[in-house]
């Protein structure tokens, strides 16, 4: 059975929204409670911590064509960053207006448009949304009614959307069109109460789900069939994301929450980032197709 090990004891108070760079061969990923981008540089094994501005909470990360620049979900709205200067142009910002949601996690299909989930700040009604942002920077609603959506990932061709239901303690499926509007939603996993709440998640090149337990300690592997297949153990109780790396791709990256997440200790290595090397590797993560 695997095992995880620790990469980088940074200390995150949310860690989350992890995304490999192939070419540069790097890993990013936020805090969202406290505005700040991380990069791993795996072959020198650098860390570098850079404060983003504009309020808390972030809301996620992606890749974009522009290889020099990452997609970056924050309160003001979705934007092309650049990880270099801090410089931000603005992509598009589906919640403007509106009280009580705020941005939360983000994914890329493999037809490069931008999924972005959302939560009700409360965490107690169905008010999230997930939204298609499209290359042009125009957006539609995807999914209603949730409280806090984590995710996305998508099948290896595409036509599936993996989502979490967070608060529901399940994973969702839908079926993705080609025009990026989804149908027939369905339970694709269901979670315990020792298993924590399914957070993020990421397929393999077997096209099953890797997911993130919050509260569980611990990432699960899901057959595309719906079958849990495995588990790995991680040192601390809030695993919120999942994302494959490494020269090829067996690597998965996984980043953690302070624990207890609203106490005033910090419990040994949460909000650490760790690695487990599986069996089977990822695929290349598809970048936002926004022109450059």
């Amino acid at each position: 059975m695997a095992s995880a090990h620790l990469v980088v004891d940074c200390g995150a108070t949310l860690g989350e929204s992890a995304v490999w760079h192939s070419r540069a061969q790097q890993l990013y990923w936020l805090d969202l409670a406290v505005p700040t981008i991380f990069r791993f540089d795996s072959a020198t094994g650098e860390t570098i911590a850079r404060p983003v501005s504009g309020q808390s909470p972030l809301g996620g990360l992606a890749l974009s064509v522009d290889d020099d620049k990452l997609v970056l979900v924050k309160r003001e709205g979705a934007v092309l960053y650049d990880p270099g200067t801090g410089d931000e142009t603005n992509i598009a910002h589906p919640l403007r207006g509106r009280q009580g949601l705020a941005y939360n996690d983000a994914g890329v299909d493999r037809a490069g448009r931008l999924w972005v989930g959302t939560l009700d700040e409360a965490e107690t009604e169905p008010h999230a949304e997930v939204f298609v942002v499209h290359a042009d920077g125009s957006w539609t609603s995807a999914v209603k009614s949730l409280v806090i959506c984590n995710g996305p990932a998508f099948s290896l061709d595409g036509s599936v959307m993996y989502l979490s239901d967070t608060v529901e303690r399940v994973v969702r499926a839908y079926d993705v069109h080609g025009d990026g509007r989804v149908a027939g939603s369905r339970i694709f996993a269901h979670f315990t109460d020792d298993d924590g709440l399914p957070d993020g998640l990421a397929v393999d090149a077997d096209g099953a789900l890797w997911v993130a337990h919050w509260g569980g300690g611990r990432v699960s592997r899901w057959s595309d069939g719906g079958q849990r297949v495995d588990d790995v153990e991680i040192p601390t109780a809030n695993v919120t994301s999942v994302a494959f790396g490494g020269s090829d791709l067996s690597r998965l990256y996984v980043t953690t929450a302070k624990d207890p997440y609203n106490g005033a200790e910090r419990a040994p290595l949460s909000g650490a980032l760790f690695a487990v090397d599986t069996a089977v590797p990822g695929v290349e993560t598809t970048a936002f197709a926004m022109p450059s």
